[in-house]
């Protein structure tokens, strides 16, 4: 008994010296500790820190602390913990339950050492290994600092956006302050907006109406000149007609000639909405005179670069994730209109927002003055980051921005980590608004390490996103639910992620058929898998009803519960529902990019 007993001290004394040490290393490189100490522990410790009195709002959003408050903290941890090792199983009985728990999926089990994919009866998981900055072959850099800046008393918009300028080709340094500004401000090519750290560097959005204005914005947005291309046909840029189908998983396009395109090009293969598109897909063209998958957003659109060019086909950097019929036109469009490595990263965004929130009530959104307004939107942009951003309350009203969060918008290859987000009026109730991280017809994203907190989507997927990858994040206080929005994203990737939710409706993801809801959504995923997720409110599920034309497929692997069938049935793929803990490997993503990087 005195044997166990100084073993238990022994342990803890070190654990305690290490978990210190673990939070001053996280700290100082701006890592979220949450990822290597036990969960529990971490709620008990910030718990405890608030009954204190030691929590701030900076704990509560950064979770990080004070070391010296950490070790008290876990001093009156140690007293009040259950001593398992006194008084329950041996370890040998820990070891052999926690072997018990773990398992791994049918589709990628672990042969010889190694997790493989594996097709059973038609499904077979895709890769989402391609996700992030540089397809994750690169890591975020740290360019050089061309210029700093201190905030100047009133606007600061010009002030920022003439040093942005001065910039290009490097990063531009925003000194601690608080920075007023009154619009947008545009991030070019090639360039960095740095502030100090999200406690230290405020971008605070003075202005009466920010309606569909985005403030922080790489490249382009809804209102810069030139606005957004949404990847379609202009002038000036024709179409090269594509010869047959292209099939799923494929890096052959065969053309019916390639003038215009030269290797290196940043490219769009894309199809046609038709009437066949439709049928195929939704079983239906249109219900009560209105059409299904109305305009062209609608299509299926993969964000390419030509790695060879022959005189009738090309090869593309990455295979396609679903086939392209020869009946809906498909094409190649070259994209001209790109902009590359822009980063935003550092600090905090935050609205002014009156005490009186009348003008934010409204059955419509589209009516207020901050109708689908966003704190940063990416726009036309490849391989890119949104790094260490958070957003604040100048006011001390609760509301921290006035309609969505991040939003990336027909780009590609962009890594959003360590971010916090949320807080938008809680009077939102529909047109579009209160969405935290939005990913609209954009291509093989990251989103790492992030958190959201009481939007009415926290997380948004939309029109032809594919590719996608959400990993080791949180949905925190959802007014709704996540869901995949409108129109068909394909083959993305929700995984090891925690869910409460604050709403009546039951499902903490979603995707499926939306008939004409939000003019005519349709069925919006195929091929989209979830992975290793913790709902943490009672009678939530993930809900998943994915098309299942030309070999679509749905996957629920590894989650607390689903709406619907607990098994296998049909189109959808079902295991491990209860049991996520103990699912292997803990991320999909990181073991499938591990593989493909030593392949290389």
């Amino acid at each position: 008994m005195l044997f166990s007993l100084y073993s238990f001290i022994s342990v803890h004394i070190l654990n305690l010296f290490a978990i210190i040490l673990i939070e001053i290393l996280c700290h100082y490189f701006e890592i979220n500790y949450k990822d290597y100490i036990n969960e529990t522990l971490v709620k008990n410790m910030i718990g405890t820190c608030r009954y204190l009195g030691f929590a701030t709002d900076q704990v509560q959003r950064n979770r990080c602390i004070n070391p010296s408050i950490f070790a008290i903290v876990w001093i009156i941890l140690l007293i009040v913990i259950p001593i398992p090792d006194l008084f329950g199983e041996s370890d040998v009985q820990k070891k052999d339950s926690i072997k018990q728990t773990v398992w791994e999926s049918k589709l990628f089990p672990k042969k010889n050492g190694q997790y493989t994919f594996a097709e059973i009866n038609g499904f077979k998981l895709p890769d989402f290994s391609y996700a992030g900055y540089h397809c994750g072959e690169k890591s975020i850099p740290n360019p050089t600092v061309k210029l700093k800046i201190k905030p100047v008393e009133g606007n600061n918009t010009s002030h920022i956006q003439e040093a942005i300028n001065k910039s290009i080709g490097g990063a531009l340094l925003l000194l601690p302050g608080i920075y007023r500004v009154t619009n947008e401000i545009i991030i070019p090519s090639h360039t960095v907006l740095k502030g100090s750290g999200p406690d230290k560097t405020y971008i605070l959005v003075d202005m009466d109406s920010t309606r569909m204005t985005s403030i922080l914005v790489g490249n382009r947005s809804q209102k810069s000149i030139p606005k957004i291309n949404y990847w379609r046909p202009f002038k000036g840029n024709k179409k090269v007609n594509i010869v047959g189908d292209v099939q799923k998983n494929t890096d052959i396009i065969h053309l019916e000639n390639v003038n215009g395109l030269a290797k290196g090009d940043w490219i769009v293969i894309k199809n046609e909405v038709t009437d066949d598109f439709r049928m195929d897909y939704n079983g239906i063209t249109e219900i009560k005179g209105k059409k299904i998958w109305p305009t062209d957003q609608s299509s299926i659109k993969y964000f390419r670069r030509i790695k060879r060019i022959s005189k009738k086909h090309i090869i593309i950097d990455r295979p396609i994730q679903h086939i392209l019929k020869f009946r809906d036109n498909p094409q190649v469009l070259k994209t001209p209109y790109m902009a590359e490595e822009i980063g935003i990263e550092n600090l905090s965004i935050g609205y002014k927002t009156p005490a009186n929130l009348e003008k934010y009530v409204g059955v419509n959104g589209k009516k207020t003055p901050f109708h689908n307004s966003s704190a940063i939107k990416f726009g036309n942009v490849v391989n890119g980051w949104i790094k260490n951003v958070h957003t604040y309350s100048p006011s001390n009203t609760g509301i921290h921005i006035h309609s969505k969060g991040i939003v990336i918008q027909n780009s590609a290859r962009i890594t959003v980590l360590n971010c916090d987000f949320g807080y938008p009026p809680p009077t939102l109730r529909l047109g579009g608004n209160g969405y935290i991280f939005v990913l609209t017809t954009s291509n093989d994203c990251l989103i790492k390490q992030c958190t959201s907190r009481a939007g009415r989507h926290n997380f948004h997927f939309g029109y032809g996103s594919s590719g996608n990858v959400v990993t080791r994040s949180r949905s925190l206080d959802c007014k709704a639910r996540n869901d995949f929005h409108h129109s068909l994203s394909i083959a993305n990737l929700i995984e090891t992620m925690q869910f409460t939710c604050n709403s009546e409706k039951k499902e903490a993801f979603i995707t499926g058929d939306r008939g004409r809801a939000s003019l005519g959504a349709g069925y919006t995923g195929l091929d989209n898998t979830f992975w290793n997720l913790s709902i943490l409110t009672s009678g939530k599920a993930i809900v998943s009803k994915q098309a299942n034309a030309n070999g679509g497929k749905g996957y629920i692997i590894g989650v607390t519960s689903v709406g619907g069938s607990l098994t296998t049935q049909g189109s959808e793929w079902r295991e491990g529902i209860g049991h996520e803990n103990g699912l292997r490997p803990f991320s999909l993503y990181d073991e499938q990019l591990k593989q493909r990087l030593e392949k290389r």
